[in-house]
């Protein structure tokens, strides 16, 4: 295991570099669609977690550096719930997508489920783009993109800090009052979508001006 750690040692600046270029990267393609968002962030995993999980995982693994695909990871935090699939198809056009390891939470749920819903897209540069030569050092770098509601994000954030976080295992009846409130946060994240699309109809329609008679009559 200790080879391991000290070839991530060496090559982490690496993928640091790698984390931001893709932070800026993604950031432009989210601007050039005009698409708002709350939050764009990049995180390279510390020595130390990837310590841990090579410690949690360490028979999965035969080489760590290849095969784990988060070594490197962005999250894309927007307003609007529909937001999300279109930053998903962002993604997918201009990254090559690990399907085997990308996962869409939201269809983990059953019907009667409330839940943690997030996008996680596992993902390797683009050919044209691993051709680039700002790119090509990277070329066999993974990462991982996250994409969620701002709403989602603060309900993973605090579950995450009550669930994980603690000593000891969170009593159950805790855990039911997280997962009601999971499903006020799916509420509300269409609620506001459908405030925003009324805000726009609203705006057109101000925009536009009042009809004259005239008008009326033709």
């Amino acid at each position: 295991m200790e080879p391991f750690i000290n070839e991530y040692q060496l090559i982490r600046p690496l993928y640091e570099d790698y984390s931001e270029r893709l932070r800026v990267l993604i950031k432009s393609l989210v601007d050039e669609n005009h698409i708002k968002y709350h939050l764009i962030e990049s995180r390279t995993k510390s020595l130390e977690s990837f310590k841990d999980k090579l410690l949690r995982k360490e028979p999965k693994y035969s080489n760590p550096l290849g095969e784990m695909t988060d070594l490197s990871g962005i999250r894309i935090i927007v307003y609007y719930i529909d937001d999300v699939e279109k930053i998903e198809e962002i993604i997918k056009e201009e990254f090559l997508i690990d399907d085997q390891n990308s996962i869409d939470k939201r269809t983990l749920l059953k019907i009667n489920e409330f839940g943690y819903q997030s996008v996680h897209y596992v993902v390797n540069l683009s050919k044209d783009r691993q051709k680039l030569p700002e790119w090509k050092k990277y070329s066999k770098f993974k990462a991982e993109i996250q994409i969620r509601s701002v709403l989602q994000h603060s309900w993973a954030s605090i579950s995450h800090e009550l669930e994980y976080k603690t000593k000891f295992e969170i009593p159950s009846i805790l855990k039911r009052k997280l997962f009601r409130l999971a499903s006020l946060i799916e509420l509300a994240d269409e609620e506001f979508k459908s405030t925003r699309d009324q805000h726009l109809e609203l705006q057109k329609i101000i925009l536009k001006g009042p009809t004259s008679d005239m008008d009326k009559n033709n």
